[in-house]
C-alpha cells in the first residue's frame, strides 16, 4: 500500500510538472528577445467603476429594486411574457477594440485650412454621423472598423477594429475621437448587482458601447475610456465634453445596467405606468472618463432634441394598447361590481390582454344576444381618437440629467426637424390621423373533418402469407358548440391633417396651436427660420408653406407656394433664402431653390432635376453647404446607372448652376477645405483640387 501511494505521489507530480514546465518556460523566457514578434498595437482596458457615479433622476423615481421588478413583472405579464430562456453565462467580458498602424507612428501635422463639420440642425450640439473631420484627420466609420485618414499625407495611417461590433457613429473633438458601437449578444448571460438578486440578459440583446480614443499619435490611437449599457441607441448628442447618448431597452431585460451594474432604483423613474420599455439616458465627459445613466418607463422613443439645457424625447404611443383601454375603460358601466373592480385592477397595472380576456368570460356567460347589445352600447359612447406624442423633458447640465415634466400633442412627429425650441418655447409639427374603435362579437365554430370511411384495413405478412384484418372506429366525434369572441380593432377614419404647436418650456402647457393645416395632406419636411417655421407637405397640393411664431400665443400662416413633388430636408441657406432637396412625381431627384425673403409670397425660383436618388432624403448629414463659395455638394447614386458621385451645384443669386458630378460610386459624404474636397464612401476616399475639381488622390480603405 505504501508502495502504490509513492507511485502515484510521483505520477501527481509528474503530471504537475508536465503541465506547469511550459507555464514556468514561458514566464521566464518570455522576455526573451530572440522569443518576441512584432507586437500588435495594443489598448489598455480603460473601464473603470471609480469614473462611474449615479446621481437620483427627481420625480417618480422608484424606491427599491423589488419595486422596479414587480412593475416590470406586471408589465411584461400583459404582453403573455413566458420568462427568459435557460441561460448558459454568469458574466460578459467586454471586446476591447485592437487597433493597427505602420510599424513607425508618425505624428501628423494640423492642415492648413479647417474642414467642413457635419450638418447639424442646432448650432453649438454636434450628432453622431459616420464621417468626421477635425484638423488634419478625417475619421470614416465602415461596418465594424474606423479609418483614420491623414488628409495631409493622403493616407489611412490607422484602422480600430471593433470585431463583432457595428459603428453607430463618431465624434471627432480635438484629439478626441468618440465611437459608439452597437453588438448584439450571441449567448445570454445573468448580471449580479451590488443590490438586490441577480437577473437575465437574453441573447439577441443590443450591447451599446461608448469608447473615447486619443488621436495625439494618430497613427497609434490610444483608448482612454470605454463604457456600455444594454439596449439599441437611438439617438445621441454632443454638447461641450459631454456626450449624450439614448438607448431604448425591452422592459424583459429587467432592469437597465451600465458596465455591468444595475442602476439603483432613485437613477429610474416611473414616468409612463403603460410602458413596454426602458428608455436610457446615457451621460459621459469625454475629457475625465466621468459618466452616469438614468433611466425611465416608456414606450420606445422616436425621436430626440436637444438644446444647451433641455433634452426633448418624443414617443408615440401603440394606438392598439390605447384602443383596448379606451373600449374597457367604457365597458366599466356595464359590468357587475366584482367584474368590473378586476377589469379597473388589470387596467390600472397595464394589464391590457387580461382585462380584456375577463370581459371576453363576463360576456360568455351571457346569452350571445345580450352580450352583443353591451358591446353595442359601449361602441355608441366611443368618439373618435387621435394620434398623440408624449414628450418627456429633462433638464441638462454636465453629468447631471433631471426630469422636468411631459406634456402631450396630437399627431405624429416626423423627424428632428419638426421640433425647435425658440427662447423659452418648444414649437413642434405633427400630422393627424384619426381612428375609430370598433368592437365585434362572433361566433367561433370549431370544425372537425370526419373521415370518409370509419373503417381501416390492416395487410399482415408472415411465413409467405398475406392476411388483412378489417378494424372499425366505434367512437362518435362531437363538434362542440360554437363559442364567442370578443374583437377589438381600430380602423383610420377621414383625412389626415397637419397641425402646429407651441409650448411654454418653463411650465410644459401648451400655449397654442394652429390645426386643420393642409388637410389631405401630410408633412414630408419641416425647418425653422428665425421666426418663421417652413412645413412642406405631400399628397395632392404639395405646399411649402410659411407660419409666422413670432407671438409663441398666435402663430398665423403667411403664405405657401405650390410647387410639384416633395422636399424632404430645407436647409437655410440665408434668410432670404431656402434651399430643399427631395423627389418629383416620378421618382427624380429635385433639388429646389426658394426665395423666402416674403414669406407671404414665396416663389421657387430654381430647380435641378436628375434621375437620381440621394441619401439626403434619409439623412441630413449627407448634406453638405459651403456659405463661403455659395457651393452644395449632393452625393448622388444614378437610378440606372450602376454609379453615383457627388453632385456639385452653385448658388448664384436666384439661381442654381451646376459645377460638376465627380464621379465617385456609393459615396456618401463630403468634407472641404478651403483648398481641397474629400468625397467619402466606406470603401475609398477621394480627393479633388477645388479650383478645377481635379482628383488628386484615391485613399482606399479597410472595410469592416
Amino acid at each position: 500500500m505504501q508502495m502504490e501511494r509513492k507511485y502515484m505521489a510521483l505520477a501527481v507530480l509528474l503530471l504537475f510538472l508536465g503541465v506547469a514546465t511550459p507555464i514556468m518556460l514561458n514566464l521566464f523566457w518570455s522576455k526573451s528577445p530572440a522569443s518576441l514578434q512584432t507586437p500588435k498595437i495594443q489598448t489598455k482596458t480603460a473601464t473603470t467603476h471609480s469614473l462611474l457615479e449615479f446621481y437620483p433622476i427627481g420625480m417618480n423615481s422608484f424606491q427599491s429594486i423589488e419595486e422596479v421588478l414587480r412593475f416590470v413583472e406586471e408589465r411584461t405579464s400583459s404582453k403573455g411574457y413566458m420568462g427568459p430562456p435557460s441561460y448558459l453565462a454568469r458574466g460578459e467580458t467586454q471586446t476591447i477594440p485592437a487597433t493597427t498602424a505602420p510599424a513607425t507612428p508618425e505624428k501628423t501635422s494640423q492642415s492648413l485650412s479647417t474642414p467642413s463639420k457635419t450638418n447639424v440642425q442646432v448650432v453649438g450640439i454636434d450628432e453622431p454621423d459616420i464621417v468626421k473631420a477635425y484638423g488634419d484627420i478625417l475619421a470614416v466609420a465602415s461596418g465594424s472598423r474606423v479609418n483614420i485618414v491623414s488628409m495631409r499625407e493622403k493616407k489611412a495611417v490607422s484602422v480600430i477594429d471593433l470585431a463583432e461590433s457595428n459603428v453607430y457613429g463618431l465624434y471627432l473633438q480635438g484629439d478626441k475621437l468618440v465611437i459608439i458601437s452597437v453588438y448584439y449578444m450571441a449567448s445570454p448571460i445573468r448580471i449580479q448587482g451590488l443590490m438586490g438578486p441577480e437577473f437575465p440578459i437574453s441573447a439577441g440583446t443590443a450591447n451599446t458601447s461608448i469608447y473615447v480614443y486619443s488621436l495625439t499619435t494618430p497613427a497609434k490611437p490610444e483608448l482612454l475610456y470605454s463604457t456600455y449599457i444594454y439596449g439599441m441607441p437611438m439617438g445621441s448628442r454632443l454638447l461641450d465634453n459631454t456626450i449624450y447618448l439614448v438607448a431604448t431597452l425591452p422592459l424583459e431585460v429587467k432592469l437597465p445596467v451600465i458596465d455591468g451594474q444595475p442602476l439603483p432604483p432613485s437613477s429610474i423613474a416611473k414616468i409612463d405606468p403603460y410602458a413596454n420599455s426602458y428608455i436610457v439616458i446615457v451621460a459621459m465627459d469625454i475629457d475625465t472618463g466621468k459618466r452616469t445613466a438614468f433611466a425611465f418607463t416608456s414606450s420606445p422613443s422616436t425621436w430626440m432634441y436637444m438644446s444647451r439645457e433641455r433634452l426633448y424625447l418624443a414617443v408615440q404611443r401603440n394606438i392598439g394598447e390605447d384602443s383596448y383601454r379606451y373600449f374597457l375603460n367604457a365597458s366599466l358601466n356595464y359590468l357587475p361590481n366584482e367584474v368590473k373592480a378586476n377589469i379597473s385592477s388589470l387596467l390600472s397595472k397595464g394589464q391590457y390582454i387580461q382585462a380584456l380576456s375577463e370581459l371576453q368570460k363576463y360576456l360568455a356567460t351571457l346569452s350571445y344576444e345580450k352580450a352583443e347589445e353591451i358591446v353595442k352600447q359601449v361602441m355608441e359612447q366611443l368618439k373618435p381618437m387621435t394620434d398623440k406624442t408624449y414628450f418627456y423633458v429633462f433638464g441638462i447640465d454636465g453629468l447631471r440629467v433631471s426630469s422636468l415634466g411631459k406634456f402631450a400633442v396630437d399627431g405624429n412627429v416626423l423627424d428632428q426637424f419638426s421640433m425647435e425650441e425658440v427662447g423659452d418655447s418648444f414649437i413642434v409639427a405633427t400630422t393627424i390621423s384619426r381612428w375609430q374603435v370598433y368592437a365585434q362579437m362572433g361566433r367561433v365554430i370549431e370544425i372537425i373533418y370526419r373521415p370518409f370511411d370509419t373503417t381501416m384495413e390492416i395487410e399482415i405478412q408472415k411465413d409467405g402469407q398475406t392476411k388483412i384484418q378489417v378494424i372499425r372506429f366505434n367512437e362518435t366525434q362531437v363538434t362542440p358548440a360554437p363559442s364567442t369572441r370578443l374583437v377589438v380593432y381600430t380602423v383610420r377614419i377621414g383625412e389626415p391633417e397637419n397641425a402646429l404647436f407651441i409650448v411654454d418650456v418653463k411650465n410644459l402647457r401648451i400655449r397654442s396651436s394652429l390645426t386643420g393645416i393642409a388637410k389631405g395632406e401630410r408633412i414630408y419636411s419641416a425647418r425653422l427660420v428665425g421666426k418663421t417655421f417652413y412645413l412642406v407637405t405631400y399628397r395632392q397640393v404639395d405646399p411649402l408653406f410659411a407660419i409666422d411664431v413670432s407671438d409663441p400665443f398666435k402663430p398665423r400662416i403667411l403664405g405657401y407656394v405650390k410647387a410639384p413633388g416633395f422636399s424632404e430636408y430645407l436647409h437655410p441657406i440665408d434668410d432670404k433664402t431656402l434651399l430643399g432637396v427631395g423627389l418629383t412625381d416620378d421618382r427624380k431627384l429635385k433639388i429646389s431653390l426658394f426665395d423666402v425673403s416674403d414669406p407671404t409670397s414665396i416663389k421657387e425660383k430654381s430647380t435641378v432635376t436628375l434621375d437620381a436618388w440621394s441619401n439626403i432624403l434619409s439623412d441630413h448629414h449627407a448634406f453638405t453647404f459651403d456659405p463661403s463659395t455659395g457651393e452644395v455638394f449632393i452625393p448622388i447614386q444614378s437610378w440606372k446607372a450602376n454609379s453615383g458621385g457627388v453632385l456639385v451645384l452653385k448658388i448664384k443669386g436666384d439661381s442654381l448652376e451646376y459645377v460638376k458630378l465627380l464621379e465617385h460610386n456609393q459615396a456618401l459624404r463630403t468634407v472641404y477645405t478651403e483648398t481641397e474636397l474629400y468625397t467619402v464612401s466606406t470603401s475609398q476616399v477621394r480627393a479633388y483640387e477645388r479650383q478645377a475639381y481635379t482628383l488628386t488622390a484615391k485613399i482606399d480603405l479597410s472595410a469592416g
